[in-house]
């Protein structure tokens, strides 16, 4: 007699992007931006691993869009994800720490940042909103059951640098 396991691992089909509200920033009143990056702030890393795709005004993408400019792709961040928690009640709970001269909790949220120039200057060229997509890339083999979006973050903003 033979047993069938069953398998839990991420199907890249149900991987639900995430979508973001409009971002404003009127680019055609900025004409000495150098730079212009696009910030994460508060990325929640408690669950798989993953690859971030970035796309600007492609609210649509899924991880079968082409990462080209075209598609308004503008790169990716990757985040090493600390899996399922098997500790005690309250032990993945990220407490708030006063002492500066002791480590942050394991599962802080994290900062991440992508410059974004190129691509926001010429689709500020049209318009002064940009909705940004975060298509989820799990690792082949990623041994989680991912049933709903699981990118999660606090805070996005775009910072022009003049």
């Amino acid at each position: 007699m033979t047993s069938k396991s069953k398998s839990k691992s991420a199907s890249k089909a149900n991987l639900v992007p995430f979508v973001s509200q409009p971002l404003k920033l009127d680019i055609q009143k900025r004409k000495n931006v150098s730079r212009i990056d696009l910030e994460f702030w508060g990325v929640d890393h408690s669950g798989p691993s993953y690859e971030g795709r970035v796309f600007i005004n492609n609210p649509k993408a899924d991880i079968n869009t082409k990462m080209i400019p075209e598609n308004g792709y503008v790169g990716s961040y990757y985040v090493f994800g600390h899996g399922q928690c098997f500790g005690d009640l309250g032990h993945c709970d990220v407490m708030e720490n006063s002492d500066p001269l002791s480590p942050s909790h394991p599962l802080t949220p994290l900062f991440k940042v992508l410059t974004v120039t190129e691509m926001i200057k010429k689709i500020g060229q049209k318009t002064n909103q940009f909705i940004v997509t975060i298509v989820p890339n799990v690792a082949s083999g990623s041994m989680f059951e991912i049933k709903d979006s699981f990118v999660k973050l606090a805070q996005m903003q775009i910072v022009p640098y003049d």
